[in-house]
């Protein structure tokens, strides 16, 4: 397994340990974050707040940060160290509409008709920066060789945001990509792709991966259509 080969190079463990470690250290930064994109939910392709805020932390960290992933405002890729392996995570930060909620056990609508983190994608998006920059740290502390690889996708409720990295090539090269699952104890696990693996987690869909046609793929005025758009995308011809 890829993930073995980067915890382990030389006859050298990278220290788990100290990973959690580290997580723990930070939680309560990363908590702050999650809790500031809770407070201000945003729906498919209009992530500007989360997305700017995920892609400046990791910034800050020394990623390099490449914005607007095939023409997508939202869309963003950030990425450290050098060579091989290539780990990809990958982060989702949109709300869903009409959930708008506080933070409560029953039904407290901060806005009527709002959107909300019913998902929780305030934590996913965060989660996997958090991930990120601790293996960045090892990395750097231990001198392995790797890269490690978030991947800023927007608009998952729609079904069509890892979509716009898959048909830009972006999910060809790593060995091994995460993804975060938060529904019940027993599916609250990582999920590894090897691969071509990876690069099918998300197949086209009806909606527009350009954000111009509805969920249920129906055309809004001026739009050509959802499917098309999809067409193009994965042709590598969307405007």
């Amino acid at each position: 397994m890829v993930t073995n080969r980067l915890l382990k190079q030389g006859g050298r463990h990278m220290g788990k340990k100290q990973l959690v470690e580290w997580i723990l250290e930070h939680q309560s930064g990363y908590e702050e974050l999650a809790r500031e994109i809770w407070e201000r939910p945003e729906t498919a392709y209009e992530e500007s707040f989360a997305s700017g805020l995920l892609g400046s932390v990791l910034e800050r960290e020394g990623f390099r940060v490449r914005r607007e992933i095939g023409g997508i405002p939202t869309a963003f890729v950030a990425e450290y160290g050098t060579g091989g392996p290539i780990l990809g995570i990958l982060g989702e930060y949109d709300a869903l509409p009409g959930l708008s909620q506080k933070v409560s056990a029953v039904r407290e609508p901060v806005s009527p008709d709002g959107p909300g983190h019913g998902c929780g994608h305030h934590l996913l998006g965060t989660a996997g920066v958090e991930a990120a920059v601790a293996l960045k740290h090892r990395l750097d502390a231990e001198g392995l060789a790797g890269t490690i690889r978030y991947y800023g996708c927007p608009a998952e409720e729609v079904l069509s945001g890892k979509n716009v990295h898959g048909a830009r090539g972006r999910l060809r090269r790593p060995g091994c990509g995460l993804d975060l699952a938060s529904r019940q104890p027993e599916y609250a696990m990582e999920h590894p792709y090897l691969g071509a693996d990876l690069r099918r987690a998300s197949l086209p869909r009806t909606d527009s991966p350009c954000g111009r046609g509805s969920p249920s793929g129906s055309e809004r005025p001026g739009c050509r259509g959802a499917d098309e758009h999809r067409r193009e995308l994965l042709a590598g011809t969307c405007a």
